[in-house]
């Protein structure tokens, strides 16, 4: 009797739920840390300046790749759900589209933010440093939608191993 009820499939739906929202909890905690220990090295290894400027970058990658990801994420967790079977060319196309935009984004930010703020020279120094820049801007972008159409596939674990991986 309690062996049909676990397999019920209302419970089997509540069980992926229940693994998504753990892989997330998990993939926080990974990042708290793993970033604690970092900023904690990076205060003592390097001056002030150097690290404001990177905590500024940063800051700058994960706002503009929220920007850049133009909701796609979000609409990518329901739309895999109805189109199983186009679900790789889908989050292809999403991921290259969306990463392209954060790439642009970075361009544009690195190039114009030193003129706003004088302490973002460095961006704009080089065409190499531009170009590091950007890339960040759209891989953070990219592997922000990818987190988020695991999530839609329902393989958290998943997205919390390759978190934990790049956090390292």
């Amino acid at each position: 009797m309690i062996g049909r009820l676990l397999h019920h499939p209302l419970l089997a739906s509540f069980r992926d739920i229940v693994a998504n929202a753990s892989s997330l909890v998990g993939t926080t905690a990974i990042n708290a840390l793993l970033g604690f220990a970092y900023w904690w090295a990076a205060a003592r290894l390097f001056s002030p300046e150097e690290v404001g400027f990177t905590a500024a970058s940063i800051a700058a990658m994960q706002f503009l790749g929220a920007i850049g990801m133009f909701g796609c994420g979000t609409l990518l967790i329901g739309e895999i759900q109805q189109r199983r079977s186009q679900a790789t060319a889908l989050i292809a196309t999403v991921l290259a589209a969306t990463g392209l935009l954060g790439l642009a984004l970075g361009v544009g930010f690195a190039l114009v933010a030193p003129r706003a703020a004088a302490d973002l020279h460095p961006l704009a120094a080089s065409p190499l440093n531009v170009a590091l820049f950007a890339l960040g801007v759209g891989l953070t972008t990219a592997t922000l939608v990818l987190d988020q159409a695991v999530l839609g596939l329902q393989q958290g674990g998943l997205q919390m191993r390759r978190n934990a991986l790049f956090a390292v």
